[in-house]
């Protein structure tokens, strides 16, 4: 480890920042966790890119924050460049509760779910905002233009139109909304 005061020597040496990343990361973890960061900051890139497109660029300014947080940051780098057993994972599973619980452009946010008793029985899908729907297209079409595996958005609601479990006026809006969303992010005229 470092005293102190050493931090303040080295912040002020060119190689500093390495030195302190060096002590204190390990190597795997280290590559991991830059090459995760710089995915995110290219995500949030494409997400602010396309809400100023959809006329919410707050809202592409302030996408997904928490990622950034220890408890999603190092469960997310784990799962896209680390160890292939990540998915599985208890740490990856609760990094990605987390994450759709504190931000609302998952869809998943807005599920409630219903209790009889002790037991789940049924969720109901909430009514969310407008701006809300077109920050998860955004979301959608940002993961499309940075995850190698991420299909096209408008792909990816076809084949999972039936399992996202959505409020039927916003499903009835994104079922209409969609394609007009896609084309003006995407800079097509129609």
């Amino acid at each position: 480890g470092l005293a102190e005061n050493d931090y303040y020597k080295i912040l002020s040496d060119k190689e500093g920042i390495n030195k302190i990343l060096h002590s204190y990361i390990r190597p795997k973890k280290r590559v991991a966790y830059f090459s995760y960061l710089k995915r995110l900051l290219r995500h949030k890139y494409y997400v602010f890119y396309a809400c100023c497109k959809l006329g919410i660029p707050w809202r592409g300014v302030t996408h997904n924050l928490s990622a950034f947080r220890p408890s999603e940051f190092k469960a997310f780098a784990g799962y896209f460049f680390g160890s292939k057993s990540y998915p599985n994972s208890a740490q990856f599973r609760y990094a990605w509760l987390r994450h759709v619980r504190r931000n609302e452009h998952h869809w998943q946010y807005w599920v409630l779910p219903s209790m009889k008793g002790d037991e789940p029985v049924n969720h109901q899908a909430m009514w969310f905002p407008v701006s809300v729907l077109k920050e998860m297209v955004a979301d959608w079409w940002a993961s499309y233009k940075v995850y190698p595996d991420a299909k096209h958005p408008l792909e990816y609601y076809k084949e999972n139109r039936s399992r996202i479990a959505m409020h039927n006026i916003m499903k009835d809006m994104l079922n209409h909304k969609l394609e007009k969303y896609i084309r003006r992010i995407e800079g097509e005229k129609k």
